[in-house]
């Protein structure tokens, strides 16, 4: 909102003292004449050029400035993105925000629908164009808005574009965007700003930070940006975030808290992070075993198997009982990030110490997964000796076989293929192959030394889950690799899935090349053939068929 403040009648007094220096001003220029015609009137000469330079500046913007009002005025829906794009290119910052306004204000009352499409497709946009047009966009909208009708201002399309524009300017002014988020938005919109403009400020003022937490109030945006702000504060004050976490004033939020200032803590000191996750943890399970006492003596239930009379209950009885408080703590599980986390990152610094920490856990499935993340970070620097290390003491869970092999083959793929190719356990062997698969793609360039191996897996169904991955994973960047693959798999329903991903990423970056290798292609049934020439088709203009 606009504000006006009226005339002061301190202006008065200014006036009158401003009138007296005149006067003594101009003693003193006549005083001065004859100075002035020496060696001072080159001086003068200098700057009187200076002054004209300036003004003919000036002129030239407001000339500028009138001709791009013109162009705006004349221009309509289909101009707007490339005068956009031009801004760019004008080296006058002052001149370029004055016109960026001026067409954002057109641009958002003619077109809205037109304006998100261009908001949405510089989003994504990967060429290096997009911070600097987003960094044009927030400004000129904020200063547009004041001068768009009520029609337009009150539409809900466009309150959802300036939340996303406040929520990219916190990135690179959290202060300013503050500001905005206030002016602006409303209700959940103004509290999903907060919530990313309290994670952005954290990184450079923890209590501007903590500040922008108090003004949000549902309890969704608020474990957002809690979450936000202990992601940073773990690392940069962990101690501080740690008692912040645990300090909460609403128990329920602290477990979050606690959970992602933990976590990530965790990647600089994990062995600290893990005592303070037991100390917080058994601090937890005492306080819910005193709650679930009182409330189970208040329902007069001794324990929810038992009746006060010690008799088990009887099947109505037991649903009945489910009203009943549970034996574990329910906010418990929120904690298991935070030690999934310790273990991996722990493991991968001093295997010995996180093996020991996981096992140690209270038995469960939280235990189970904290030790298949310390194997994780184990075989990330040591595969040989996490995998033997597994091998020995819980090959019976083929669970862990995945995300090991999956480290192991980020660093040394064909060790990790060989070791699972030697496998003879049905179970273990598919975790391994997965594995290895998802770790060659992400950490190989040789993808023909994967795809070579794959084509020798002897298994049916393991070359059509290995095929099937790389198709998946490489659709959008190898649409011609993922094609090959996915005419590889045999079982049609897996065909089927892999092939509808890879055929509509050849569509969309050659047609013409996806019309050519459908052609090509010999093991299709006819009802595949059909649906993908439907999807080429329907995605190709008919001029070109």
């Amino acid at each position: 909102m606009l504000k006006f403040c009226p005339k002061s009648v301190a202006g008065w007094g200014a006036g009158i003292a401003l009138f007296g220096i005149a006067i003594v001003g101009s003693f003193l220029l006549l005083g001065s004449k004859e100075k002035s015609r020496g060696t001072g009137g080159d001086a003068r000469s200098k700057s009187e050029n200076g002054a004209s330079i300036k003004t003919a500046a000036a002129k030239a913007a407001e000339k500028n400035l009138e001709q791009w009002k013109s162009r705006i005025a004349a221009a309509g829906p289909k101009d707007f993105a490339d005068l956009m794009r031009e801004l760019l290119t004008m080296r006058d910052p002052t001149l370029r925000a004055q016109v960026a306004k001026l067409l954002v204000a057109k641009w958002v009352s003619v077109d809205l629908t037109g304006f998100i499409a261009f908001v949405d497709e510089t989003e994504v946009d990967d060429d290096g164009e997009a911070d600097s047009l987003w960094a044009l966009l927030a400004p000129a909208l904020a200063g547009a808005l004041p001068t768009l009708s009520d029609d337009v201002a009150s539409r809900p399309e466009l309150n959802e574009v300036v939340r996303r524009l406040i929520e990219y300017s916190a990135r690179k002014n959290p202060v300013q965007a503050l500001a905005w988020a206030k002016q602006w938005l409303l209700d959940d919109a103004l509290e999903s700003a907060l919530a990313t403009i309290a994670g952005e400020m954290i990184k450079k003022s923890p209590e501007q930070a903590l500040a922008v937490l108090e003004q949000i109030h549902t309890s969704v945006r608020r474990v957002d940006a809690i979450s936000a702000i202990a992601a940073v504060y773990g690392t940069t004050h962990p101690g501080e975030a740690t008692a912040w976490a645990k300090g909460l004033a609403i128990p329920a939020e602290r477990p979050y808290a606690v959970n992602a200032v933990l976590a990530a803590r965790a990647e600089i000191e994990p062995e600290a992070a893990s005592k303070e996750f037991i100390d917080f943890r058994e601090k937890m399970v005492a306080a819910y075993s005193v709650e679930r006492a009182a409330e189970m003596a208040r329902m007069g239930v001794s324990d929810i198997k038992e009746h006060k009379n010690g008799e088990p209950l009887t099947p109505e009885e037991a649903m009945d009982s489910e009203t009943l408080p549970g034996r574990d703590d329910p906010q418990i599980g929120l904690l298991d990030d935070a030690a999934m986390a310790i273990a991996r990152n722990w493991a991968a610094a001093d295997p010995a110490k996180a093996i020991q920490w996981s096992e140690s856990l209270p038995t469960g499935r939280m235990k189970d997964d904290v030790i298949q993340s310390a194997l994780t970070g184990w075989a990330s620097r040591q595969p040989d000796a996490a995998y033997a290390y597994y091998k020995k003491n819980y090959s019976s869970d083929a669970a862990p076989a995945q995300p090991i092999f999956e480290a192991w083959a980020q660093v040394e793929p064909a060790q990790a293929a060989e070791q699972a190719s030697q496998l003879t356990d049905p179970a273990l062997r598919e975790k391994a192959v997965s594995g290895v698969v998802s770790g060659w793609l992400d950490g190989s360039t040789d993808q023909g030394a994967l795809a070579a191996w794959v084509d020798k897996l002897p298994g049916k169904q393991e070359r059509d889950n290995a095929n099937s991955q790389i198709a998946e994973a490489t659709s959008y960047d190898e649409p011609g690799t993922a094609w090959q693959r996915a005419t590889a798999i045999q079982n049609q329903s897996t065909r089927r899935e892999a092939l509808k991903s890879a055929f509509a990423s050849l569509v969309e970056s050659d047609p013409g090349q996806a019309r050519t290798l459908l052609a090509e292609a010999k093991n299709l049934t006819p009802d595949e053939t059909n649906r993908l020439n439907k999807m080429l088709d329907a995605a190709t203009p008919k001029s070109s068929n």
